[in-house]
């Protein structure tokens, strides 16, 4: 039989791969919501009122330099997209993002309420000036940059009080006649962007004396600080919370978080009179728990478990006792059933009993003191060590179970 000859080419056309290939570029330019002109004439009377609210700002409600708002468009919600030129003209330094919903137009369509994000930007007045001027200039005299980036802007200005005001459901924890609150504080920069530790301690102590003013009180000694971010429970009459929303260098103001301490109901995780089938656990590993107390005369407990009592004698709750000791069984041996022999535990326990709190704690809704070294030593922190594991049986909103490190 004679061999067929013909060969199918590996790649149709391949001989296109010797030549050179133009690629066209070009077509429509990206598509902008709007124009730098168009923007200008929504932005320029909302920084012209920005900078007169922060003038007439009294002093004890500011810091050096202001915290104000800018949003943009969903379009450039993109990080890529930052207005990098615009700020830095103008002497922004961002300190945060928080969401935010603006409408989203394409050539085509409009989307309402699209997600998008405000910055958070620290000031110095000049700074509100500075922007002032671009807007004031003639387009073709900037650059491209900073017409695009001032394109991008849908809104600007200080935080309003719903900004600030986080109330939710509007339920609270009332201490003493006031309310219980979490008030965030923001970070204060320099111009360069570098933390000014100077600074933050002039507004902490501003805001402190504007609490007291307004007849409440901030709890110093639980003062915590995340990411550059001041936390700080806060006591204040009911009736005060939007003049404190006033004060610029706060971020956010909220209900403390309440903790549950014995939830009701709660599960039963084992039966804890059974016999242990060993009489040291299986590593020399310690897992602290901090809770109601625990039932010691318990035969499957009484080997591996100690008690320290930090709540300065306060005696112990019937429940709380029995959520602890709950606790403490799910923690040395998981679920067990009544006819179940137990497994080795696999460390010790040491239960630190912190409820019902010191007499000096009643104002602590969150159980702070629980995680902090305070006076006297007897928060967790002092007792624990970084190479015990932390359990907590505390159920909260939201959780209120923190690692000691």
């Amino acid at each position: 039989m004679a061999e067929w000859q013909f060969r199918r080419p590996a790649l149709g056309g391949a001989e296109a791969l010797s030549d050179r290939i133009d690629i066209k570029r070009g077509g429509r330019p990206p598509f902008q919501p709007q124009s730098f002109q168009q923007a200008r004439e929504r932005l320029a009377p909302m920084i012209a009122a920005t900078r007169d609210t922060v003038t007439a700002l009294p002093q004890p409600l500011r810091a050096k330099r202001v915290v104000v708002e800018a949003t943009i468009l969903p379009n450039y919600l993109a990080n890529s997209h930052y207005p990098a030129a615009l700020f830095e003209r103008a002497g922004l330094v961002p300190v945060g993002t928080r969401g935010a919903h603006r409408d989203y137009r394409t050539r085509t369509r409009v989307e309402a309420d699209a997600p998008t994000k405000t910055y958070l930007l620290s000031v110095e007045d000049i700074g509100l000036q500075r922007l002032a001027s671009v807007l004031e200039q003639e387009a073709i005299s900037l650059s491209d940059s900073i017409r695009l980036d001032v394109a991008k802007l849908d809104d600007f200005g200080l935080a309003t009080r719903d900004h600030v005001l986080r109330m939710g459901t509007g339920e609270v924890t009332v201490v003493e006649g006031k309310i219980a609150l979490e008030a965030v504080l923001h970070p204060q920069v320099r111009a360069d962007g570098q933390p000014d530790e100077a600074e933050q301690h002039a507004v902490l102590a501003k805001w402190v004396a504007y609490i007291k003013a307004l007849g409440g009180e901030v709890r110093v000694d639980w003062l915590r600080r995340e990411d550059s971010l001041t936390f700080l429970p806060t006591l204040l009459p009911a009736d005060k919370t939007v003049d404190a929303a006033l004060f610029n260098p706060l971020r956010t103001l909220r209900p403390m978080p309440r903790v549950t301490p014995i939830p009701d109901p709660f599960r039963v995780v084992g039966n804890v009179a059974v016999q242990p089938s060993a009489t040291r656990p299986a590593s020399d590993q310690r897992i602290a728990v901090f809770d109601g107390g625990v039932d010691r005369s318990a035969p499957a407990l009484a080997p591996f478990v100690t008690e320290t009592d930090l709540t300065n004698g306060q005696p112990p709750h019937p429940d709380g006792v029995r959520h602890g000791t709950t606790v403490t069984s799910a923690a040395l041996y998981g679920s067990l059933s009544s006819d179940d022999p137990t497994a080795v535990p696999p460390a010790w326990v040491d239960v630190f009993r912190v409820w019902p709190p010191p007499e000096d704690q009643r104002a602590d809704v969150h159980l702070y003191w629980t995680v902090h070294p305070g006076d006297g030593g007897r928060g967790c922190r002092s007792v624990i060590r970084c190479k015990l594991v932390v359990a907590c049986g505390w159920e909260s909103r939201p959780g209120s179970c923190q690692e000691a490190r």
